[in-house]
């Protein structure tokens, strides 16, 4: 699936995302989980949402969105309640989705200007 939007001004922009092949992010392609806000681009470990761990969203937090999304993988899945406690102690808003959502909603925010990072299982 590919996204275009008039304008963002982010560093980095989202282009595309396809199941078992890549998210494509700034022309590059990966094939791995990342996290991804305005000015953040990085490797994240998990590979599913069975796999998530309080490091893992304490990695979110660092990222200090006003918002956070995060993409469980082609379907929608959610990760233990227990496990997003420190989202909330932050303060910090997050939905869950599977990926695809979340990465178009990633740009739709960002082009907005909106304090968006994106948590994104591939």
């Amino acid at each position: 699936m590919k996204f275009e939007l008039e304008s963002n001004d982010s560093k980095y922009r989202i282009q595309s995302y396809r199941p078992k092949v890549a998210i494509i992010i700034n022309r590059l392609a990966y094939s791995h989980s990342v996290l991804i806000s305005s000015k953040h681009l990085s490797k994240w470990l998990p590979t599913s949402v069975e796999e998530l761990t309080e490091e893992n969203i304490e990695q979110i937090c660092q990222l200090k969105a006003g918002v956070v999304l995060i993409g469980t993988g082609e379907k929608l899945q959610f990760p233990q309640q227990s496990l997003l406690i420190p989202l909330m102690k932050a303060g910090i808003g997050f939905e869950i989705m599977d990926t695809s959502a979340a990465c178009r909603t990633f740009e739709v925010l960002a082009a907005e200007g909106r304090s968006v990072a994106a948590a994104l299982i591939f």
